[in-house]
């Protein structure tokens, strides 16, 4: 318990955690995340839900987010697999959504109090049609699709600035990946992926995006580089081209909040 207590003042968060004894549970999230935690000591999130009042009815996702969020990081801290200022980052992506919660909820209000006013004096409500993608653009803000976490300490990038998914946003091929780690994809030849492999490989699987079916356009590095997918499907790193420059970057990042080594005999 005493563990749970430390994480819990990492936290800038009223967040309580608990240890759930001997029995299996699940952190459920937005992908039903439930990250190496042994059966022997599980972590559950309890009490406040991270739900924005006056938007959470409008947001449900916003509590699966959250979910999602922290429960990598629980996990890998209480394995010892990571720092544990890892959790601290919950407060700074929380805060990213929940503004994301209410800009979008803002627009909406507007919406439906413009269609009220039209109604006054007998009127009759006209909604906007947009065009297809702004309709869809619209769709995705309001199932927290298009959140980013760009601005927190756990997103990175090195090289050139390319058109496509940005560090930070949503990864859209992440169906196509297995497992709950992190998964680093590499478009094209890299340098010291050995190193690599033998310094994070109990924690960071390496994939050939040939292999996975995954395309450079798509994932944002047209050009070659790597891209690395958190636990929770955002893009944590992009290093485009991979140089020995940009790897080392990549390297460098996944020290401030991973050990290296880990599991190492």
């Amino acid at each position: 318990m005493r563990a749970a207590q430390d994480i819990g003042q990492q936290m800038d968060d009223p967040v309580r955690i608990a240890l759930v004894g001997d029995h299996p549970s699940e952190l459920v999230g937005d992908a039903q995340l439930a990250l190496g935690l042994s059966q022997k000591h599980h972590a559950a999130v309890r009490g406040d839900p991270a739900v924005i009042e006056g938007g959470a009815h409008l947001f449900p996702r916003n509590s699966l987010m959250d979910a999602a969020d922290i429960a990598w990081k629980l996990a890998l801290v209480l394995h010892g697999a990571a720092k544990p200022s890892l959790v601290g980052s919950y407060a700074t992506e929380r805060g990213l959504a929940d503004r994301h919660v209410l800009e979008v909820s803002d627009e909406v209000h507007s919406l439906v109090m413009g269609l009220v006013a039209m109604c006054h004096g007998g009127g009759e409500p006209s909604v906007p049609q947009g065009d297809p993608a702004q309709q869809r653009a619209g769709v995705r803000k309001r199932l927290m699709l298009d959140v980013s976490y760009a601005g927190s300490p756990l997103i990175g990038q090195a090289g050139a600035v390319v058109a496509g998914p940005s560090p930070g946003e949503r990864f859209p091929s992440r169906h196509r990946l297995s497992g709950t780690g992190h998964h680093l994809i590499v478009f094209g030849t890299a340098p010291r992926l050995d190193y690599l492999g033998a310094r994070w490989g109990k924690l960071v699987s390496i994939a050939d995006a040939s292999s996975a079916n995954i395309d450079a356009t798509e994932a944002g590095v047209p050009n070659g580089g790597a891209v690395l997918v958190r636990p929770d499907g955002f893009i944590g790193f992009r290093a485009a081209p991979a140089n020995e420059t940009t790897m080392d970057a990549l390297d460098a990042h996944l020290a401030t909040y991973l050990v290296p080594d880990f599991g190492a005999i």
